[in-house]
């Protein structure tokens, strides 16, 4: 989301913030059986999830044209990222499918401090409205690249 103040002709300076979430990303391989297994009485799979969630809360200028329905733009902003991943490691009978042993998992937080680079298009129903639809990309955080949509409201 982004709400912001039109500056100028080509200037809007404003605060944005989102949600990032990275899909699940699973792995299977085969791996030795954990304790209290026999070494090699079992062939297992060590599963090994993982999700990843940012939210982002920053200052953004955007510059570009700032009439019309159809608006581009570029934008150059700072942000904070708080972060959290969680993990989770288990194993499984390769030719059951039965969980063998407990699962692992661990949770990560983090905060970083970022910048983005980016630019998007605008779409607002009327020209005088203040609202918009917005879809974008971005560059920015722990170099990551996104793309988004959302609403804005300049005034």
């Amino acid at each position: 989301a982004f709400i912001g103040r039109q500056l100028s002709p080509i200037l809007t300076l404003g605060a944005e913030g989102g949600f990032f979430g990275v899909e699940n990303t699973t792995t299977v391989e085969p791996a030795d059986c954990p304790p209290p297994s026999e070494p090699g009485s079992l062939d297992c799979n060590r599963i090994s999830s993982a999700e990843l969630d940012w939210i982002q809360l920053g200052a953004t200028a955007r510059l570009g044209k700032n009439d019309g329905s159809w608006r581009p733009y570029g934008a150059l902003g700072m942000a904070l990222y708080f972060g959290i991943r969680d993990t989770e490691v288990g194993f499984v009978n390769a030719n059951s499918g039965e969980a063998v042993g407990i699962p692992v998992s661990a949770s990560v937080n983090r905060t970083a401090v970022g910048g983005s680079v980016g630019g998007g298009l605008d779409w607002l129903p009327n020209d005088r409205s203040p609202w918009s639809l917005d879809e974008n990309g971005e560059f920015g955080g722990d170099t990551c690249g996104t793309r988004l949509a959302g609403v804005g409201y300049r005034w």
